[in-house]
This record gives C-alpha cells, structure tokens and sequence, in this order.
C-alpha cells in the first residue's frame, strides 16, 4: 500500500494490488468499506498497464472526485496514463485533462481550482518534474518551465500553515519539496526560487547527506 483515501465511509487504497473482489478485476487500487468492517461491494474498475502502481491520491475539494496518481495507462476504455480520475458518486473513470502522460508520484491541490503534480511527467512530448492542472479548462501546464527542478523529486508536502501540516490553504507557506540530483552547480538560487505560482521570497535550501547526494528543499523566506 503506498496512498490512501477515504469518504463516505469508504477507504481507498492504492499501490501495486492486483486479485478479485466477488468476481471483479482489482488492479492498482482497492475500496474498502469502514461502516460494514470488509471489503466493499462496488470495486472500481481496475486500472491498466505494464506494471500498474498508484502512487498518490487525493479528492477534489469538493471531495467527489478521486483524482489517483502512478504508473498506469488507463481504465478499461479510458486512457488516463499518469493521472485518472474516479467520481465516488457515479463510480467511473473519467481523464483529466489530453495532454499529460508518463509518471505522476505526488499530488497536491493548492486551492479549489488547481492541481499539483510531480513526477516523470511528460506533457506533449516534453518531459517535466512538475505541472499544474487548471479544473476550470482541463489543461495541465508545465510549472514554472524556465526554472525547472533539476532532478528527480522524492516527496512534497504543503508547507506549515499556522501549526497545521497536510493540508494548502491561501495562506500556506508554499510547498516543501525534497529530491535527488547529482550536481549541486547545476542548480542555482536564480533557477530555484520558486515554491508555489509566483516566486515572491522562495527560494531552495540544499544539503548533502552521507552518501554525498544533495537534496533540495523549498519555503518561503521569512
């Protein structure tokens, strides 16, 4: 199990999962129902892929659509590679979004309207570390293009927020973001002074652990 999510008294799990559930196909993710203490009736369609892996998961604000993060091409007739979209009301899959494929680790909303997303992200034949998807018109984009993450992002989170963590909010912090790259020369304090959509007072924080990599982390400057 690598994410969860729950509503309505119905907890979702997502990693590398695969079997049956009273005859339906069960692939990357699994409901279970908190009320009845078992397995849930109503299983979403499993997803497809070489090696299907969900990595990341997290309802919309208005806490109806499930968006799902990982390895994977799609669902039955959808194709959704990277991130795929599951109505907890309707019980179907839907794609958000034509443009954006490859590998999404993690997920984050930054307000009711705007989707963060990290990974081996491929938006039309580019490849990214990281990308917004806009609601209102289905768009994903690439974040903040000319000031690139220079390697790979091994986790995120919404920076504190008057003592509350987990959680965006208007007057979050921004973003607290940890990877991996190789040369620490590469990645200049012009080219990382972002966190969230604009880069007033943001900037990178770097160190080097014992295994000589440098790991980067990102807030707001006070």
């Amino acid at each position: 199990m690598e994410s969860l999510a729950a509503k309505d008294e119905i907890l979702y799990a997502g990693g590398i999962l695969t079997g049956s559930v009273r005859g339906q196909g069960i692939n990357g993710i699994i409901a279970y129902d908190l009320k009845r203490n078992g397995l849930s009736v109503d299983q979403p369609p499993p997803l497809t892929g070489e090696t299907v892996q969900v990595k990341a998961m997290d309802f919309n604000p208005e806490g109806v659509q499930l968006y799902i993060a990982g390895n994977f091409e799609g669902t039955g007739s959808v194709e959704c590679p990277g991130v795929c979209v599951y109505d907890h009301s309707l019980q179907r899959w839907s794609r958000p979004g034509t443009e954006l494929s490859g590998s999404v680790a993690h997920l984050v909303w930054m307000d009711r309207e705007s989707l963060f997303a990290a990974g081996n992200i491929v938006i039309g034949s580019v490849r990214y570390s990281m990308a917004t998807f806009y609601v209102p018109n289905g768009v994903w984009a690439p974040f903040r293009e000319d000031q690139a993450f220079p390697g790979e992002i091994t986790a995120m989170s919404p920076a504190d927020n008057g003592g509350q963590s987990g959680d965006w909010s208007s007057d979050s912090m921004g973003f607290w973001i940890a990877g991996l790259y190789a040369k620490l020369h590469c990645f200049s304090n012009e080219m990382a002074r972002h966190i969230v959509d604009t880069n007033k007072g943001r900037f990178w924080n770097t160190k080097q652990d014992h295994r000589n990599r440098t790991h980067a982390t990102g807030r707001r400057k006070k």
